[in-house]
């Protein structure tokens, strides 16, 4: 029985690459172009003549362990089971800031925040991930470190790109902004788990979306709107990135590496 199970898979596989071979042969003969593969990108560096930002990956991974900005400012990331799992923050090579992903008692990603001056660690509060049905981060609250609930946000998507974001404050007023995108590829699409850790970057262009931010806005603070331009490359990604806001423009060249399959 064994035996025959495998001569038939042998015989499927066989017969389905002959049709492949035949099928790639009929594409040359007849001059139809065979597809090529999707070309995945993530980028390495971000410079303008204001800040200088590089990026570090785990060998072979779209796994982020490090960001350093001219500024100063640096980010590392350990994963654990392909989760970040710690980040650590720097000013001027001097820790400052630690982030711990632990869970809750419901089993929801939690995240402490601690300020780290030399051997001391100061809690300084915490936030609790919540995904939907689909896998996406709809839902974040944030506490104090005395449990009190002070902010929550809720996210809206489309087409794998948060288009809205409600903000409630405890006690205050909630904040309701919206986004737009362009069709293109997305700088940061494939660096995993990037709804984490755009919470901790510091640098506001960061999206964890499937395309590229053109707007950010907020009718309550029409001042903090933000629009987004681009010069695109032959792979449809940003090469060039400009930022306007009220009272300033910035443009940032956009370098990349490719993701080999």
């Amino acid at each position: 029985m064994k035996l025959t199970l495998k001569l038939v898979l042998a015989g499927h596989f066989l017969f389905f690459t002959a049709c492949k071979k035949i099928s790639s042969k009929k594409k040359e003969e007849t001059g139809i172009p065979t597809e090529q593969p999707v070309k995945r990108f993530v980028p390495l560096k971000f410079e303008s003549d204001e800040l200088q930002l590089t990026f570090k990956y785990e060998e072979k991974t779209a796994n982020l362990i490090e960001i350093s900005g001219s500024d100063g400012h640096m980010m590392t990331i350990t994963y654990k089971n392909q989760q970040p799992y710690e980040i650590k923050k720097m000013k001027n090579n001097k820790p400052i800031q630690l982030i711990d992903y632990v869970k809750d008692k419901e089993g929801m990603p939690k995240a402490r925040s601690f300020d780290e001056n030399g051997p001391v660690f100061t809690p300084t509060g915490y936030y609790i991930l919540d995904y939907d049905q689909n896998q996406q981060l709809g839902k974040i609250r944030f506490y104090k470190d005395n449990g009190e609930l002070f902010c929550e946000s809720a996210l809206t998507y489309s087409l794998g790109n948060v288009t809205a974001q409600i903000q409630s404050n405890y006690p205050g007023r909630s904040k309701n902004l919206q986004y737009t995108y362009d069709l293109k590829n997305g700088i940061f699409k494939h660096i995993n788990c990037l709804e984490r850790l755009v919470l901790e970057i510091r640098y506001p262009f960061f999206s964890a979306s499937q395309n590229n931010i053109l707007s950010s806005s907020g009718t309550e603070t029409p001042l903090e709107n933000i629009t987004y331009s681009y010069e695109y490359n032959a792979d449809n990604y940003p090469s060039k990135l400009m930022i306007t806001t009220h009272n300033r423009k910035q443009t940032f060249k956009i370098t990349y590496a490719e993701l080999k399959q």
